[in-house]
């Protein structure tokens, strides 16, 4: 019974059939929602400091 050979010319390691891997446009894609969370993140955050940091000092003169 021979040994099943493999090819081994990349070294060791786990590979992937090139059907797994996306395209180009599925990565625009991704890259635009993540940029796009990532804003809507920092104006929620930016909003929501308003109220946190709020000035209470008020002048009564």
């Amino acid at each position: 019974m021979s040994a099943v050979q493999r090819d081994r010319s990349l070294g060791e390691g786990v590979y992937f059939a090139p059907a797994d891997y996306v395209g180009l446009r599925r990565r625009l894609v991704i890259f635009v929602v993540d940029g796009a969370v990532l804003v809507g993140l920092m104006f929620v955050i930016a909003f929501l400091s308003l109220f946190v940091f709020e000035d209470y000092s008020e002048d009564s003169s």
